[in-house]
């Protein structure tokens, strides 16, 4: 039985520098990076969610929504449903 050393598998596995002792540097700047792309991400749809949500509440916000946006609302939320299902679909399959 032969057994196989550790170089040998340092080998055939995948090394990130991310996750090694000593780089603070590369991992804080990824992180912040990694931030900032989900704050890009979730930015307009909050953007666009919110005169949606509290369109006629008590808080001071006074935001005009026409149904054209409650339309795209809606299509969005259709969008969102259908990918949910066809991805579930096919990771079942």
């Amino acid at each position: 039985m032969n057994k196989t050393t550790r170089e040998e598998i340092k080998e055939k596995l995948v090394a990130d520098k991310f996750f090694a002792k000593s780089n603070w540097g590369l991992k804080i700047r990824q992180i912040l990076l990694t931030l900032l792309a989900w704050c890009g991400l979730l930015v307009p749809f909050v953007w666009f969610l919110l005169p949606s949500i509290f369109k006629n509440d008590d808080i001071g916000w006074d935001f005009y929504v026409s149904a054209q946006e409650i339309l795209r609302l809606e299509n969005l939320g259709l969008f969102f449903l259908i990918a949910f299902f066809v991805i579930a679909v096919i990771s079942i399959i």
